[in-house]
């Protein structure tokens, strides 16, 4: 009882994440649906997503082109659009990141981290996409919902635990240099 007294007065951190997270999401999803957002933003966004899968395709021996955000190859075609290009699940991330209480130098070097990260394995998912839908058509749709929204989500999730396990370390190592 007493532990919680002490609590009341003052913001525990976790809760505190907790609002910072879900207000930055609530300003992060009305900001998307700003259509000068989505005009030098998003679109930029998918269109280089489209662009460098469609060389990443190349190397792996998939031709493909890419025309602003469809990308195409053999009479398949994806059209590249929001929901599709990774930027949710950069959001999430970003959301969680600047949510955290860490110095804002760490926190842009985590975004900027998580960025590629997310935008790599995005183009993974964008090639595999492209190559079920020329190869093996009617399973796009499980692929596309099921198979890799689900995974980006979890990749999204499991890049901001290891850069927050990367910080606690740090200030673990600095608070006790001789406990390493």
């Amino acid at each position: 009882m007493g532990a919680h007294r002490r609590q009341q007065g003052t913001r525990s951190p976790s809760r505190w994440f907790l609002v910072l997270f879900v207000l930055y999401l609530i300003v992060g999803n009305l900001l998307m649906s700003v259509p000068s957002v989505d005009a030098w933003v998003i679109v930029p966004w998918t269109k280089l997503n489209t662009a460098l899968a469609a060389r990443l395709a190349g190397l792996a021996g998939l031709p493909a082109t890419a025309r602003g955000t469809v990308l195409s190859t053999g009479g398949a075609a994806l059209d590249v659009q929001q929901g599709c290009n990774g930027f949710h699940a950069l959001l999430i991330f970003v959301c969680a990141v600047l949510s955290c209480p860490a110095s804002w130098a760490t926190r842009l070097s985590g975004v900027v981290a998580g960025a590629a990260v997310i935008l790599g394995f995005n183009l993974v998912r964008l090639v595999n996409l492209l190559a079920v839908a020329r190869f093996f058509p009617r399973y796009l749709e499980v692929f596309h919902v099921y198979v890799w929204q689900t995974l980006i989500v979890i990749l999204a999730v499991a890049t901001f635990l290891g850069w927050g396990l990367l910080i606690a370390r740090g200030k673990n190592e600095t608070a006790d240099p001789a406990a390493a």
